[in-house]
């Protein structure tokens, strides 16, 4: 999910807590409307526990970038072979839990 979805639910949020006008007003972007189902999840749980808002939010490209370049660091710490992959390419239903600034680790 882009960015804007946590920048339009912080800027909405100084106006109401409603959880239904919060997703209504999330999702008046047509690339926000298109994770409807996710946001409606989303919402009411950021809502319960601020701490799943990640206080800095990278855009994906700059996210996966920087993932992608600790790599080898991530490797040599865990002693493990590391793979990094965006959410929508990934094949493990875990990905489904990722948002910008938490990703999903899948360990096997």
């Amino acid at each position: 999910m882009e960015i804007s979805i946590y920048e339009t639910f912080k800027q909405e949020l100084q106006n109401t807590r409603d959880v239904k006008l919060l997703i209504t007003l999330c999702m008046k972007d047509p690339e926000l409307k298109k994770h409807g189902q996710d946001i409606s999840a989303m919402i009411p749980s950021l809502l319960k526990d601020s701490s799943k808002m990640p206080e800095v939010v990278l855009n994906q490209e700059l996210e996966f970038e920087t993932l992608t370049e600790s790599k080898r660091v991530i490797a040599a710490q865990f002693n493990s072979e590391v793979e990094i992959e965006k959410a929508e390419s990934s094949k493990e239903q875990k990905a489904r839990n990722a948002s910008p600034g938490k990703p999903a680790i899948v360990i096997q």
